[in-house]
C-alpha cells in the first residue's frame, strides 16, 4: 500500500476538478489582451450590440451572447469593448436638415448625364430666377468648407 500525497489528500476533500482549483489556483486578474481592436472589429461590435438591443425574440439574446463572447477574445466586458468601438469608430455627425433634403432630391437625378443635368439646372435658374444666388452662395458655402478642412 502506497502513501497518498498531500495533493491527492487534498484533491479527495473536493467535488471536482473546478472545485480543488479555485481552492487552490492562484487568483488571476483580469486578463490583459495585447490585441487591439480594429476598424472591422469596432463594426462588427457594433453590429452585434446593435442587434442586442433591437433585436427580435432569440436575436437579441444570441447577439449578446455573441458580444460578450467577442469582448472575452480581447480581454474586455461587453461594455470596455463597446467604449472602445465608439472610439475606435465614431458616431458620425447628424446631418442638418438641409443635407437630407438636398440628399432625397437628389436621389431622381442620381444617374441622369452631365448633360440632362445641365439642361435641367439651365431651365430651373431661368424659370426661377432667384435660384441662381442661393446656387452661389451654397458654393461659395461649399468652397469655404472645402478650404478649412
Amino acid at each position: 500500500m502506497g502513501l497518498k500525497s498531500d495533493t491527492q489528500d487534498a484533491f479527495d476533500r473536493f467535488d471536482s476538478i473546478n472545485a480543488f482549483l479555485d481552492a487552490h489556483a492562484a487568483s488571476h486578474s483580469k486578463p490583459h489582451s495585447t490585441l487591439s481592436l480594429s476598424e472591422d472589429d469596432a463594426l462588427y461590435a457594433k453590429k452585434l450590440h446593435a442587434l442586442a438591443e433591437r433585436g427580435v425574440g432569440g436575436e437579441a439574446e444570441t447577439a449578446r451572447t455573441k458580444l460578450t463572447a467577442y469582448a472575452k477574445t480581447f480581454g474586455k466586458t461587453s461594455e470596455e469593448l463597446m467604449e472602445e468601438a465608439g472610439r475606435v469608430v465614431p458616431e458620425p455627425e447628424p446631418m442638418s436638415v438641409m443635407d437630407r433634403t438636398i440628399l432625397k432630391a437628389m436621389e431622381p437625378f442620381q444617374r441622369c448625364s452631365k448633360d440632362n443635368l445641365l439642361n435641367l439646372l439651365l431651365f430651373s435658374i431661368c424659370e426661377y430666377p432667384d435660384l441662381l444666388a442661393k446656387l452661389r452662395e451654397r458654393e461659395h458655402l461649399l468652397t469655404s468648407n472645402r478650404l478649412t478642412d
